[in-house]
């Protein structure tokens, strides 16, 4: 065979030996790119610069070029080749042009100074290893050889020989190993072999081959010590542990043992007691006078449990929203009698009260008969107060009545047998209630059917009875009779056999809007429940409600869409089959469109009701943000999309159903950009079992099909990302491929002294870092320490860092000024002294999204030392000016709906850590130095941003340790106070109305503590200025 194919035929082999397989298990290891593999090769060519000083390397068997890297950031002139393409596609991006393809038994194209092959020479068959040896001396003077002297289990291992067979080798071509080098730091065998006109006598290779052996053997014993030490360290601890558990165990085996023979007395002297009272119990049944009165007893519980034999009114109530329910020991039922306009709207809340808890008791709300709406209440013992809470609606009455246990569970049967809506879902009713008796007896029989009782009282209830009670919608009449404009809303009713009560409170909560230019488009996807389609025939007798039946089964989207062809108006909206609108949730919508007629989609604010309607779990969203939408399906409900812009759409598309509607969104918001949020709780989602408002867990399939619309948008859109998971169900996450070349980078890092700090950030950036194209400049401000200078000195040494002499007094905006003068990157990123890398892809995450068009400036997610979020974005007012949104989340913690761990637009993020395109940074001007020398700077900073039209954006994919402001000191001096001071009244005088009203927040959310109800806190509603 002729060199060339010999070489092809080795490459083919090469390529099935040294795949991804091979890496993810090297030595029992996983190969790769993180901190084990840079500090190994690190520390390699730490050594190698510093001793053998060479210009101009060459790795043979580079792999993923960790040490043609790591040289190269030290400014040495380092190259590689490896037999393995696989192993290449894993090269950090800037040195890939560096690298190629190749194998040692071709002869080299030019000389180095210095080949270093670690590990590789064994890999070659011994026939190949002399031609692999002439290659590489004539291609340098020098060769750094670690090969190993005993590994054979590798399969990949054809020549594995001991040192002095390679002193050997190399002596043929005048090589002679360096004994002046120690080249341990590489592995105990390695050798440096140096060309030299001299050679060595056989007796001095095969002593120093000996000696390069016993080396190995030693370092190996040696090591083999160090782990048995340890191992026996840690063993001992375990055993002192083991011991002072098992001395703790003993005492609590004693303990529990004297505790036994308490309880054992106890029960013995309960039992005798009980056995005196059953012998005096049976002895007074067996006398005359138990017997002949047992008819009276009798006759007593049957008064008892009938008592009142009528209901008793106990008080009557107009126009109150809140009452105190007066209620004896004795009253155990009671039910409340409301009447007024619009019945099937009202809704209230009993609360029961002691001094240590307040709970919600459940309230069955009974069908509505003569205008006039019942609710049924169980009065729980233990409770010294009840309240009655109106919710919804303004009563004219309110009616409090006593009735019987009797007349309680006879309405609550009769209730449960007209839900069964025919002969045989109500004998099944009777069959299983008197199975019920026989099996539990008649208490536990009836206790079946009443749902639990308590739930506890949250503060969303609280601020529900501030901001959205009665009182709050007074005027809502008279305000919709001076709006001008009042157009036809579409509501899309798509249902499939669904439960009669549900799907009966959604199309009320629609026919009870205060809002009354709506049509109400129902479709029936085939439903087999014959109470379902009756109910809907009868509908059809309202000339506002249009229903169609459809003559097969195709699922959500294909009703959807069978519906929406039924709608005439210029809006329409969509409602699910088992959930409510808000009363004026129409109304609320039309008052948004008289101020922006030229609106295409708005969405509201949302929560969730469970099966009594309770309400619980608001949901309160931002702004129009768009990153936002494709980390979740925020908008969701209620969605109001402009008929035109669905029609141009062609409607839902069959095939996303589960995800259908965040199809929907996503389309549409390709199509246009006016969009309005309506901070108002307009919908209520109903959170019951099979409902992906419990969780997305309950509908996996929608999650599936969610990550395949969003897939599709992304190729839509011909974004160059690719979707991955986030581990969090129904949250995504984009992941943006950088452009090529990658975009030069500026880090920027004002340091005063500090060193302990400074060289933590520096070895992260230059050893943790996976981004190679980049510059580090340090801005001293005023160090004095003689250690800092000499540090400075070293680091100057390495050609990505450069240091700046900023002095004066600390000025924060002017040093990050000054030094983006003298950046030379296309985005800029302002780095804090005592910032630690965790993990090795942050830059690249951070660039990846600030160089997207439209994106100002990018934060990142920062944790104190112990673990504990200080940074997932700013939100401007919190505070009085701003403030993190999570502070002290634990770092495994997502936040609610999953804030914390997607990508989001916010106003504002810290420039601890804040990465920005540089000619968005020149655009605005930077950092004020005038007015915000220290505080709050990164905030006017974001907010001039944004001002110019950019969207700032929180990336939780990019993790960085924060030692906050350790080397400057706390603001505790009266000076910095003072300054603090005139830095937040320039911010609320410059920014007023952002601090009110951050469009990436909520104003219904606290500006005390993030992402929190605050009852001092809630958005108005628009008719509440007529009161």
């Amino acid at each position: 065979m002729g060199e060339v194919p010999k070489i092809e035929e080795l490459q083919r082999e090469n390529d099935l030996l040294y795949n991804e397989k091979y890496y993810q298990n090297y030595n029992g290891d996983d190969y790769g790119r993180n901190e084990k593999w840079f500090g190994f090769f690190g520390n390699i060519a730490n050594n190698i610069v510093e001793k053998i000083q060479p210009k101009t390397v060459l790795d043979i068997g580079c792999a993923y070029g960790l040490l043609v890297e790591s040289l190269r950031d030290r400014g040495c002139e380092a190259f590689g080749i490896d037999v393995s393409d696989y192993a290449l596609s894993k090269a950090r991006d800037d040195i890939v042009e560096y690298l190629s393809v190749d194998t040692i038994l071709r002869p080299m194209s030019r000389k180095y100074d210095l080949i270093v092959t670690i590990e590789v020479i064994e890999h070659i068959k011994e026939d190949d290893c002399e031609t692999a040896i002439r290659n590489m001396c004539a291609a340098a003077d020098s060769v750094l050889l670690a090969t190993t002297p005993d590994d054979f289990d590798d399969p990949t291992h054809f020549n594995v020989q001991p040192p002095v067979y390679w002193v050997k080798q190399f002596a043929k071509f005048g090589f002679v190993p360096d004994i002046t080098h120690d080249a341990g730091y590489l592995t105990p065998y390695a050798i440096l072999f140096r060309k030299s006109k001299k050679s060595i006598t056989i007796e001095i290779q095969k002593l120093y081959g000996e000696k390069k052996l016993q080396d190995y053997y030693y370092a190996r014993s040696n090591h083999r010590k160090n782990i048995l030490e340890s191992e026996k360290k840690i063993l001992e601890t375990k055993i002192g542990q083991l011991s002072e558990i098992n001395r703790v165990q003993e005492k609590v085996i004693l303990h529990a043992n004297e505790h036994t023979r308490n309880l054992e007395e106890v029960i013995d002297i309960e039992r005798s007691a009980r056995l005196e009272l059953q012998d005096l119990f049976d002895e007074r049944s067996k006398s005359f006078s138990w017997k002949i009165t047992r008819p009276i007893r009798i006759f007593e519980k049957l008064v008892d449990i009938n008592r009142p034999f009528r209901a008793l009114l106990l008080d009557e109530r107009r126009d109150a929203t809140q009452s105190e329910i007066k209620v004896s020991r004795k009253i155990r039922w009671v039910k409340i009698k409301a009447t007024g306009i619009h019945p099937s709207g009202f809704e209230i809340a009993i609360v029961a009260k002691n001094k240590k808890t307040s709970n919600r008791l459940t309230v069955l709300k009974l069908p509505i008969e003569d205008k006039e709406t019942t609710w049924l209440v169980r009065v729980e013992p233990g409770y010294s107060e009840f309240w009655l809470n109106i919710l919804r609606g303004r009563p004219d009455t309110m009616k409090i009545y006593h009735v019987s246990s009797s007349d309680a569970w006879r309405t609550i049967l009769y209730n449960r047998w007209r839900k069964g809506k025919g002969l045989r879902p109500a004998l099944g009713l009777v069959s299983r209630f008197c199975k019920m008796i026989i099996n539990q007896g008649l208490g536990a029989a009836l206790s079946n059917f009443w749902p639990s009782n308590k739930t506890a009282v949250g503060s969303y209830d609280e601020w529900l009875l501030l901001y959205d009670g009665p009182d709050q919608h007074a005027d809502v009449d008279d305000f919709i009779k001076n709006l001008d404009y009042k157009p036809l809303i579409s509501i899309i009713l798509p249902t499939y056999n669904s439960n009669l009560d549900y799907l009966i409170q959604a199309i009320e909560s629609v026919r009870g809007q205060s809002y009354s230019n709506w049509q109400l488009c129902i479709a029936d996807d085939a439903s087999t429940v014959k109470n379902v389609k009756n109910y809907l025939n009868g509908l059809n007798k309202d000339e506002k409600i249009s229903v169609t039946f459809r003559g097969e089964n195709g699922h959500i989207s294909a009703a959807t869409n069978s519906a929406l062809s039924l709608a005439a108006g210029e809006f329409v909206s969509f409602l699910d089959h088992d959930d409510k609108l808000h009363p004026h949730a129409l109304a609320t919508v039309v008052v948004y469109l008289n101020k922006h007629k030229e609106l295409d989609i708005l969405y509201s604010d949302e929560d969730k009701i469970d099966e009594y309607g309770n309400r619980k779990e608001p949901f309160f969203k931002p702004e129009w943000s768009r990153d936002l939408l494709l980390s979740q399906n925020y908008t969701c409900h209620l969605s109001v999309y402009r008929k035109t812009l669905l029609d141009k759409l062609n409607g839902l598309r069959e095939g996303t159903e589960g995800a259908q509607d965040y199809d929907l969104m996503l389309r549409a918001t390709e199509q246009t950009e006016k969009i309005k949020h309506i901070p108002h709780v307009l919908y209520h989602w109903r959170a019951i079992d099979g409902s992906t408002a419990l969780g997305p867990q309950e509908k996996d399939y929608a999650h599936q099909k969610a990550v395949e619309v969003l897939n599709e948008a992304v190729a839509r859109r011909n974004l160059s990302a690719e979707v991955l998971e986030t581990g969090l169900g129904a949250y995504h996450r984009i992941r943006y491929d950088l452009p090529t070349p990658i975009p030069s980078v500026s880090v920027i890092i004002p340091t005063k002294d500090r060193i302990d700090l400074l060289a933590t950030c520096l070895n992260g950036l230059l050893e943790k870092t996976n981004y190679g194209n980049f510059e580090i400049l340090v801005v001293d401000n005023n160090s004095v320490e003689a250690s800092t200078f000499a540090y400075f000195e070293m680091m100057e040494k390495n050609d990505k860092v450069s240091i700046l002499k900023f002095p004066g007094e600390f000025n924060f905006s002017a040093i990050n000024n000054f030094a983006v003068s003298k950046a030379k990157g296309e985005v800029l990123v302002l780095l804090n002294n005592d910032i630690e890398v965790i993990s090795e892809g942050w830059l690249r995450e951070l660039v990846s999204h600030a160089v997207r068009s439209g994106v100002g400036a990018v934060g990142c997610r920062l944790y104190y030392p112990d673990d504990h979020v200080q940074h997932d974005g700013i939100v401007v007012g919190m505070g009085g000016v701003a403030g993190y949104a999570h502070p002290r989340l634990r770092r495994e913690q997502s936040g609610e709906f999953g804030r914390s761990k997607i990508v989001r637009n916010y106003s504002a993020v810290t420039a601890a850590a804040l990465a920005i395109s540089k000619s968005v940074y020149d655009e605005v001007g930077g950092l004020d130095e005038e007015n915000l020398a220290v505080a709050f700077n990164d905030v006017d900073f974001c907010l001039r941003v944004q001002e110019a039209g950019y969207k700032n954006l929180y990336t939780p994919f990019a993790e960085l340790y924060h030692h906050e402001s350790v080397s400057r000191g706390p603001d505790s001096d009266p000076d910095k106070a003072t300054r603090f001071e005139k830095e937040a009244l320039y911010m609320k005088k410059r920014w007023g109305s952002e601090i009110e009203n951050d469009i990436f927040y909520n104003p219904n959310l606290s500006l005390k503590k993030g992402y929190s109800i605050e009852l001092e806190r809630g958005k108005r509603w628009p008719w509440e200025i007529l009161q």
